[in-house]
């Protein structure tokens, strides 16, 4: 699995709205993503609890599922090898 990290989301009203607007999934995971993180550092809560939740700075990583990997079908049973 890829990581890719988004910009910070911006948070207000305890978590409720939010101000970085969506994130653009198949432009970070054209393969299509696997999982989506968001964290809060010790500073980011900090900030958090002196606002009193007004603002909740965190950040955001999805990580992508990567490229398929091409699969070569398998020789039929009991035929010999081509040969020119």
């Amino acid at each position: 699995m890829q990581t890719q990290t988004a910009r910070g989301g911006r948070m207000i009203c305890i978590g409720i709205a939010e101000l970085s607007g969506p994130y653009d999934l198949q432009k970070a995971c054209p393969n299509g993503w696997a999982e989506i993180k968001t964290e809060t550092s010790f500073v980011k809560g900090f900030v958090d609890l002196v606002t009193s939740g007004i603002y909740a700075p965190q950040s955001v990583t999805v990580g992508c599922t990567a490229a398929p990997v091409p699969v070569r079908p398998p020789e039929p049973v009991g035929s010999a090898p081509a040969t020119r």
